[in-house]
């Protein structure tokens, strides 16, 4: 068998092998991004590194802006403290809805290149984007970003980003979503 052709069938069989969503349309609890992020959140965070090796920690809170939100539109005030340097990051997120919720929504906050279209199926969220990464020297790297998320009960959701450059993937953040009390 020629290189050329095998090539070809090994891309076939990997791009077969990637996560569709709409497997997940059966399994509950369903996700509602409307509602479980119109109310205020925390999220416990860990970045690891290309060889897997844990490198830094977070926390993410989460809460609505009421003044700033309607029926289809949700405005978030976000802030993240990394512990590791007590940097803290604060920014504000809005998601859309319109007539092919809840199947889809669009997102955006200011890390993100552009707005994002969100697919969301069963307990699963999922969507790619490109992300502006602050390096510790000051300058912006855009990554790659395979944003995946599953409702685990009403109050709580589980987050993989698996992020890459040139196709290789660089970094993973997991985190455990919850409503705050």
């Amino acid at each position: 068998m020629r290189l050329s052709n095998f090539i070809a069938i090994f891309s076939v069989l990997v791009a077969g092998c990637s996560h569709n969503i709409k497997k997940y349309a059966n399994n509950t609890p369903k996700a509602d991004f409307k509602s479980f992020y119109s109310s205020k959140l925390v999220a416990h965070g860990v970045l690891f590194d290309i060889f897997g090796d844990a490198r830094s920690s977070f926390i993410m809170t989460s809460e609505p802006i009421p003044e700033k939100s309607t029926s289809n539109y949700l405005a978030l005030r976000q802030s993240i403290t990394y512990l590791d340097t007590k940097k803290r990051k604060n920014m504000i997120s809005y998601a859309s809805f319109g007539d092919d919720y809840p199947e889809h929504f669009k997102y955006k906050d200011e890390m993100m290149e552009s707005e994002a279209t969100y697919s969301q199926y069963g307990n699963a969220l999922n969507v790619a984007y490109k992300l502006n990464v602050e390096r510790d020297n000051g300058s912006t790297i855009v990554l790659s970003a395979d944003d995946w998320a599953f409702m685990v009960d009403e109050s709580h959701m589980v987050n993989k980003i698996k992020l890459k450059k040139f196709g290789i993937t660089v970094g993973t953040i997991v985190m455990s979503i919850s409503k705050a009390r």
